[in-house]
């Protein structure tokens, strides 16, 4: 597929037509139609996609949106990773279906392709309405990517798109991308390895969308925990960098995931070996990057049985609400 144009805004979906419906219609309204095209990544929903686009809006808008639907679901960490691939244009905007765009964003996307088009950069990052403020600057290197991002200031900034890739310097590692899709965030791979192969990165202090809260702490503990166990594997990945910069990274990566929050999900999942499961990787994944005190907590709550563990930490928050006087 050839398009002819600079831009395409990427929406990977899955049954989230009303979520869809509106973040289409936040598009529409930005004007700038047919200045960029829509690659809609369906993931087998369970509505026709196609069909609701045609009752929604008017042929100018419509003849700019291109859908994919596979035939069956292919997971969500493999519809949004091989959603790249049917990218043709040389800047690509990836979002969540069920974002809001906002008001001037498409303009200054627009703007910032022209500024940025001969930068030696593998994308800008923007802020997001509803989190962290980014400041305007650039990362230049590997070691300036973990620092930026060491902070507990920008915990998890990580794992939410709002980036604009520039194509041409992330096509060498589409392949990766697409290879360790399993690991949740693989869409930070091209950022990390532009930087290793000398191309920068720029934080961008604009925000683009309001950010979805759907994937804080409202997430159900099945997709919580899948999430985690994805995460821990972006170990699986030779960058071919230090052990120091190596354990920074990992460090960086799984700071979204508090050990307090990963347990109290641990212990929703049905079945002692599941969860006994679940905690030996919980295990490894902190053990490796967090520090002494925590390295030293893991190891003790690892050797212990996990369900008397929990049965200790009701029984201790049980005494807590009732020496201050709630009912439990």
């Amino acid at each position: 597929m050839e398009y002819g144009k600079d831009l395409t805004v990427l929406i990977p979906t899955f049954n989230r037509e009303e979520g869809l419906k509106k973040l289409l219609h936040n598009l529409y309204s930005q004007g700038h139609i047919g200045e960029y095209q829509i690659v809609i990544c369906d993931n087998h929903s369970d509505y026709d996609v196609r069909k609701m686009i045609d009752g929604e809006f008017d042929q100018e808008f419509r003849q700019n949106i291109f859908i994919n639907s596979w035939n069956f679901n292919v997971g969500m960490c493999t519809n949004i990773s091989i959603a790249y691939l049917f990218v043709t244009t040389k800047w690509c905007w990836c979002i969540s279906d069920d974002d809001k765009v906002l008001d001037g964003s498409i303009e200054r996307i627009l703007q910032d392709i022209k500024t940025f088009d001969k930068e030696n950069i593998t994308a800008i990052k923007y802020s997001l309405l509803n989190k962290v403020k980014h400041e305007n600057r650039y990362i230049n290197s590997l070691n300036d990517f973990l620092e930026y991002y060491s902070p507990k200031s920008r915990r998890g900034e990580l794992y939410y798109l709002s980036l604009l890739f520039n194509m041409d310097n992330i096509k060498p590692y589409l392949g990766l991308l697409t290879e360790y899709s399993y690991t949740y965030i693989s869409f930070v791979i091209p950022l990390i390895k532009g930087l290793i192969d000398g191309k920068r990165l720029f934080v961008s202090s604009h925000s683009c969308i309001e950010y979805s809260e759907r994937a804080d702490d409202n997430w159900s503990a099945k997709r919580y925990t899948n999430v985690m166990l994805g995460v821990r594997t972006f170990a699986d990945i030779d960058f071919g960098i230090s052990s120091s910069q190596h354990r920074k990274l990992l460090k960086v990566i799984s700071q979204n995931l508090p050990l307090i929050r990963v347990t109290s999900k641990i212990t929703q999942q049905k079945g002692a070996f599941r969860r006994r499961l679940l905690w030996k990787n919980t295990y490894f994944m902190y053990k490796r990057n967090a520090n002494v005190f925590m390295r030293i907590l893991c190891n003790i709550l690892y050797r212990i049985n996990f369900d008397l563990y929990e049965t200790c930490r009701k029984v201790y928050y049980r005494h807590i609400n009732k020496k201050a006087g709630i009912k439990v």
